[in-house]
């Protein structure tokens, strides 16, 4: 069907259904004119809209759409308003074209995306002055070619933008609920908010983005009216990655929490396995002297230490989760807890203020040096350890030792062991290893428990010199 001519229109009558089986398209001055909600036209081929002014006509009803959509004239000759909507509906691939987009231009009022095989894909800009959104039975794909689609209605679910980037300026958010984006280049944002801000968060669940950016970010977020005292708060809930590597935007006032309520100091390990990635931590910072680090298991990779020491505060390694270090270590000014596993065949670790430590220290020449003052709150398994500041076993288990030479234990610089309780236990076993206090005075701090050391490398406790000579271990565990 062609509208065509200064003054033709076709006009439905009201609220019938009409189904064209081949293309539709308006010419010269010819309109399209929908002004009823009940009006529905289905047209089987493809839409081109080149004809006349239609900025009062397109103001209600359906147009279903099966093959491929373009405005070809000047901008007023395809405005939706009112409660228009166009469906994109068809089986195969579909594509979108606006000669001249705008808001005060060519627009969409509503524009669904209901594509079932195919996908439809956005050759320039596109504007909607409705809703934005798909039928949320499955996922539907809009791709671009690094164009955008503008909108001022939020509620988009089971939705894939693919090279199309996605901004919203408005104050009604409907949902944003299982969304991904993909294939935008590293220097593009491909989601932009603009809105006044909410009495509550707005929560943005299960959003996806696939491309790590580099001069780009995953999100602009602005308060759009950051002097009314109600802000702009994004949760982003279960998003991936799990950390935002510090590419994201906040202007006027906006917070965007990502992931919301995850404390920094958490490993992501979205981008590789190196601890000095911002991008693989959940507040996009390194960690430092202050950070309390957790490392929890079934991230995409898992963190290894290389180069300068690194400094953190408190350090969790969860049940299930490894951390391989090399080059300088890790020094630890807090607490240490390793349900999981820490590791290494050439650096250490140091425990440098006071706190508690307990877990799987271990590796092939693998040093754990004690210079603060800590405590035992689990049992601890350790290649070697050096103790120049206190260790207080408390009733638990220190086990020392592995298949490599090199499993000592020793106190040293005035390093002192703590064993007053009946269920303290040094174990201490492996390929050649020793127990070799050297450090300071014991007196009074070695009244009970039992150290257990096999093999004939074992001297007495009290303050010794590197030189002593060895004394012939006892046949059994010595005991205090």
């Amino acid at each position: 069907m062609i509208i065509g001519g200064t003054a033709a229109f076709f006009s439905p009558n009201t609220g019938d259904k009409w189904t064209i089986n081949g293309d539709l398209s308006t010419t010269g001055g010819g309109t399209l004119v929908m002004n009823n909600v009940a009006d529905t036209i289905e047209v089987n081929g493809n839409v081109s809209f080149g004809g006349g002014d239609e900025s009062a006509s397109l103001v209600a009803g359906i147009l279903n759409v099966s093959g491929n959509f373009s405005q070809t004239g000047p901008g007023t000759t395809f405005i939706g308003s009112g409660a228009h909507t166009v469906f994109l509906d068809g089986t195969g691939a579909q594509t979108l074209t606006f000669a001249a987009p705008g808001f005060g231009a060519g627009r969409f009022q509503n524009v669904i995306i209901a594509n079932s095989a195919g996908g439809v894909t956005a050759t320039s800009d596109l504007y909607a002055t409705g809703t934005a959104g798909v039928t949320p039975t499955a996922v539907r794909t809009l791709s671009g070619n690094g164009s955008t689609l503008f909108t001022t209605i939020l509620s988009v679910s089971n939705f894939t933008f693919n090279n199309l980037l996605l901004d919203f300026n408005g104050s009604t958010v409907v949902t944003f609920d299982t969304v991904s984006f993909t294939g935008y280049a590293p220097t593009a944002t491909p989601l932009t908010i603009t809105h006044p801000g909410a009495a509550s968060a707005l929560a943005f669940q299960d959003v996806s983005f696939s491309v790590v950016p580099t001069s780009g970010f995953y999100l602009d977020a602005t308060d759009s009216n950051p002097s009314d005292g109600v802000p702009l708060v994004i949760d982003m809930l279960n998003p991936n990655p799990l950390s935002d590597g510090g590419r994201v935007l906040e202007n006027g006032g906006a917070t965007v929490n990502w992931p919301a309520g995850v404390a920094p100091g958490t490993w992501t390990g979205v981008v590789d396995t190196s601890w000095n990635t911002a991008g693989n931590w959940s507040d996009g910072q390194v960690p430092t002297a202050t950070t309390d680090v957790t490392i929890p298991s079934g991230t995409p990779f898992s963190p290894a230490t290389s180069g300068a020491v690194r400094q953190v505060r408190d350090l969790t390694v969860q049940a299930g989760a490894t951390l391989t270090m090399g080059g300088g270590g890790v020094n630890v000014n807090g607490s240490l807890d390793a349900a999981g596993l820490i590791t290494g065949n050439t650096a250490g670790m140091s425990l440098g203020g006071t706190g508690t430590v307990r877990g799987n220290v271990t590796g092939t020449f693998f040093l754990l040096t004690v210079n603060g003052t800590y405590t035992l709150n689990g049992r601890l398994v350790a290649t070697s350890v050096t103790v120049n500041g206190s260790l207080d076993l408390a009733g638990h288990t220190a086990a020392v030792g592995g298949s490599g030479a090199g499993n000592n234990f020793n106190t040293a610089n005035n390093g002192v062991l703590v064993m007053t309780n009946p269920l303290d236990s040094l174990l201490v076993g492996g390929t050649g290893p020793s127990v070799t206090f050297t450090g300071g005075s014991t007196a009074g701090l070695l009244t009970a428990g039992v150290i257990r050391q096999p093999m004939p490398a074992w001297r007495p406790s009290g303050r010794t010199t590197p030189s002593a000579t060895r004394a012939t271990p006892p046949p059994a565990p010595t005991r205090w």
